[in-house]
């Protein structure tokens, strides 16, 4: 949960996401399509510009709460409301790497750089600068080595490169709790291994509640030869960004449940475990995994539990072989 109040201090005319309306700010800037960095957008009478990702700006107008998907999907409401549409006209997507000039008013412009962060598709870092300052926020960031030097290669970070004077950083695994923190590429390494040494008719729940674990649903797709089942919500979404994202999603997610191994659907009756009488739904093997960094900090694992422990509309699917996996 983001707790930033959205100010950069060393430019007052800027907010980043964070969207109370404030007297004074007149530069909106939205760093990822995560819910808790979109205080504020809701608002039907917005009429602010707001500077974003590619990505971003196709997605906000797109979507829809959890409670507005399973009224649509049931049947109890015949559209889809799309909380974000009133948006459209005020979203003006920028390029990565490229400097764009922004103007703060009163004579004053900034150089905004949007730099990847590796959280979910669209997120992205920002860099501000004028001849007073130069800033880094980094948003909810993930930045391993492999891209820590793909961001050394970009032209930004070339020669002349500029000083950064305040960096604006997500903190939140930077805590002893998570003093063991796995890489992507281990985690995903040992849920594939963890699969592998599982029955073979086995079924999964990845539990994606959220955009940013498109990497477990590519990796399941390419070691087991077998499409991850979605929401035709979550497809549309994909479908849509499918031109603008590297390596490809799309390819890796299916509509039909019956035929899916993987499941990040909501278990309706559209997929085989939720009544349709998928190939291999009477043997009631599903197995849940949980992938969060949550895990990996003892304190937060045992709220985590508690938290699954009330969980009583999913609890009916996992009748047999429940595993909640500590991934990612």
């Amino acid at each position: 949960m983001s707790t930033f109040d959205g100010l950069i201090r060393e430019f007052p005319s800027i907010a980043i996401d964070n969207f109370k309306l404030r007297p004074g700010v007149n530069v909106y800037l939205l760093s990822h399509v995560h819910s808790d960095h979109l205080s504020g957008l809701a608002a039907k009478n917005w009429s602010s510009l707001i500077y974003c990702s590619q990505i971003t700006a196709k997605w906000i107008p797109m979507l829809a709460s959890r409670s507005s998907q399973t009224a649509f999907e049931n049947g109890q409401s015949s559209t889809l409301e799309r909380r974000y549409a009133h948006l459209s006209r005020y979203l003006r997507p920028l390029e990565v790497d490229i400097p764009n000039y922004l103007d703060l008013g009163n004579g004053r412009k900034v150089r905004c750089t949007l730099l990847p962060a590796h959280h979910c598709p669209g997120a992205v870092m920002f860099l501000l600068q004028d001849d007073r300052s130069c800033i880094l926020y980094t948003g909810d960031a993930r930045n391993e080595a492999v891209d820590l030097a793909a961001l050394k290669a970009m032209k930004m970070f070339g020669f002349g490169a500029p000083q950064i004077d305040q960096l604006y950083l997500d903190t939140t695994c930077c805590h002893v709790a998570f003093k063991e923190f796995p890489s992507r590429e281990i985690a995903i390494s040992d849920l594939v291994t963890f699969i592998n040494h599982r029955p073979r008719l086995a079924h999964y729940y990845i539990d994606a509640w959220t955009f940013g674990y498109e990497d477990i649903w590519i990796a399941l797709s390419k070691a087991f030869q077998s499409k991850v089942h979605v929401s035709p919500y979550l497809y549309e979404l994909y479908k849509a960004i499918d031109d603008m994202i590297e390596p490809k999603i799309l390819p890796h997610l299916t509509l039909d449940g019956r035929s899916a191994r993987f499941h990040s659907c909501r278990l309706g009756p559209t997929c085989g475990y939720g009544g349709a009488g998928g190939e291999h739904s009477s043997s009631r093997e599903l197995i849940r995994i949980q992938p969060n960094v949550s895990w990996f900090s003892e304190v937060l694992r045992k709220e985590r539990v508690q938290e699954l422990e009330t969980e009583r509309e999913k609890q009916r699917f996992f009748q047999r072989g429940r595993v909640v996996g500590r991934i990612y």
